[in-house]
């Protein structure tokens, strides 16, 4: 067998009569690597794969990825692992939201490295209400604290990014004139409206408000992807008992007839997939420093009442006794709970803001 030279090819390829290809590993120059140990072939990027763990509390589940492939797949793939829906889950990576059109790759995943799995909460349909004797022009500005990311908003206006210095990441201004009958007409998109309509989803991983301290002590810090259910400040009531205790409660908070039939009309659905539901109405005070609401002029009455909260299951019920005797207090307790002045939020002589919402709390899934 002879080594054909590559510069004798072209005058003696017509001469010959059969060619053996033998084929090998080209030579490197030895100024170039220590050892022959150091040349490692290389993978080619569509192949390229590494190990990730996705971990939901004590759930953990390891994937191999390649580098170009979408996370979407993954967090598909985990979510279907869990039994849960991809919209009820956020995914991390030190602390920077996962999008679904981003790979390995993009975001500087690792071979070995974890994203962290947290509940996606929902601030479901938030509603305020203008009420004022005369007509009335004024300016809405509802901020919301990092916790918290708009997802709808109606009348649409442009949602807003306030400087680094400011406790809130995005607000919304609302330009609005008030009616006699209670409706507004907003004077950006010239709609007229029966209220001001707003939903949000949470961001995980964001640190709680700060306390603030009031006069009587301490605020409690209301987080709203970590909100705090408890036998202390919670009842519990089965499902079948539930419409007509809220109903009591919500008319002793000073709802009037359409933000009662609102409230429980649209809460219901969701109420109905449990057993037994445990919640509670957040302090005014609370709830401000995670929704900062602003109206100019200055209402005279400001009254938000948002209500938490999650299903008990019938074996569950037992671990909540308090919750289930307060259930037999008279419902006016939630004025004091809420900071609410029931005569002053129904006074029509005044000019009032008045705003319900709630949040169905998920709470940890048990493997």
């Amino acid at each position: 067998m002879t080594e054909i030279a590559e510069e004798m090819w072209e005058d003696l390829v017509g001469t010959l009569k059969s060619v053996t290809i033998i084929t090998g590993t080209p030579e490197v120059e030895a100024g170039n690597i220590s050892s022959n140990s150091d040349v490692m072939p290389l993978t080619p990027p569509e192949k390229r794969e590494i190990r990730v763990t996705v971990t939901y509390l004590d759930h953990s589940v390891v994937f191999k990825v390649k580098e170009h492939v979408v996370l979407s797949k993954v967090m598909k793939a985990f979510c279907k692992r869990i039994g849960g829906c991809e919209q009820e889950y956020r995914f991390s990576y030190y602390g920077n939201v996962i999008m679904r059109y981003d790979t390995s790759a993009s975001i500087g995943l690792q071979d070995g490295d974890e994203i962290i799995v947290q509940p996606r909460q929902v601030g479901g349909k938030p509603v305020i209400y203008l009420f004022s004797p005369l007509p009335v022009e004024a300016s809405v500005k509802l901020a919301l604290a990092p916790q918290w990311d708009f997802s709808a908003i109606y009348p649409v206006v442009s949602i807003e990014k306030p400087g680094v210095e400011q406790a809130h990441h995005q607000e919304v201004t609302w330009r609005v004139q008030t009616q006699s009958n209670g409706d507004l007409k907003e004077l950006n998109t010239g709609l007229d409206v029966a209220y001001l309509f707003w939903e949000a989803h949470t961001n995980p991983g964001s640190a709680a408000p700060k306390v603030s301290n009031a006069r009587e002590g301490s605020i409690e810090a209301f987080n709203p992807n970590a909100a705090l259910l408890n036998d202390d400040n919670s009842v519990v009531l089965p499902v079948s008992k539930v419409t007509p205790y809220l109903d009591q409660a919500l008319h002793a908070l000073g709802l009037h007839t359409e933000a009662r039939t609102s409230f429980i009309t649209y809460w219901l659905p969701s109420i109905l997939k449990h057993t037994n539901i445990a919640f509670r109405f957040v302090p005014q005070a609370s709830y401000e420093q995670a929704a900062p609401l602003t109206v100019s002029p200055a209402p005279d009455v400001v009254s938000r009442v948002f209500m938490v909260f999650q299903g008990v299951t019938d074996e569950e019920v037992s671990q909540w006794a308090n919750a289930t005797a307060k259930v037999r207090e008279d419902v006016s307790f939630w004025q004091t709970v809420v900071g609410i002045d029931r005569e002053r939020t129904l006074d029509a002589s005044l000019f009032r803001v008045v705003e319900w919402g709630g949040m169905e709390v998920r709470p940890p899934a048990k493997n």
